[in-house]
């Protein structure tokens, strides 16, 4: 059935849920979705995730991963203003971030492994998320390099190895057009 409206907290994870979850997010009745955490993660959920994220306006941890997801995250990702939490791992998800993700600037962890995302790691990661302490992005089919304006991601925190030193292939030097 649809979410009710006026519940705040959904935890429906670690069951044998299958199908489609888009009848409870896109069936929505005349009053607004006050939900605040979703986490429908660790079930058997499948198909695309539609464009119904702007009924979900108070949203600020959504989990839907370890599931059988796919498709593209969408646009309307962008019409969840408070999101703090995402969590999407481990799906069949694809395609190349929506620039829209960057509107979500409460973001304090991001979790995409383990999906079939491609392009480049957008450079506006960056710039959008101040306050972002976990990013993952592991197992995924993104190429290109790793953007420098991931370096103002202040808040992110953990060691690097030092074994990296050795990668001498992934190393650059800084040149005239502003590499890192």
């Amino acid at each position: 059935p649809p979410i009710p409206s006026n519940a705040f907290w959904l935890d429906l994870s670690n069951n044998n849920f299958a199908g489609s979850i888009n009848h409870a997010l896109c069936g929505r009745g005349k009053n607004p979705n006050m939900l605040r955490i979703l986490n429908l993660g660790d079930n058997y959920l499948s198909g695309r995730v539609h464009n119904c994220w702007k009924h979900w306006q108070s949203l600020k941890i959504l989990k839907l991963d370890h599931n059988n997801l796919m498709g593209m995250i969408t646009r309307a990702i962008g019409h969840l203003p408070i999101l703090q939490s995402l969590h999407l791992r481990h799906n069949n998800l694809s395609g190349e971030l929506p620039q829209s993700l960057q509107h979500c600037t409460n973001l304090v962890i991001i979790d995409l492994g383990e999906n079939e995302f491609i392009g480049s790691i957008p450079t506006w990661i960056g710039n959008s998320f101040s306050e972002l302490i976990v990013l993952i992005l592991c197992s995924n089919k993104f190429q290109g390099d790793i953007p420098c304006k991931l370096c103002r991601l202040c808040s992110l925190s953990g060691p690097v190895p030092r074994c990296f030193n050795n990668f001498s292939a992934m190393a650059k030097k800084q040149n005239s057009s502003g590499m890192c």
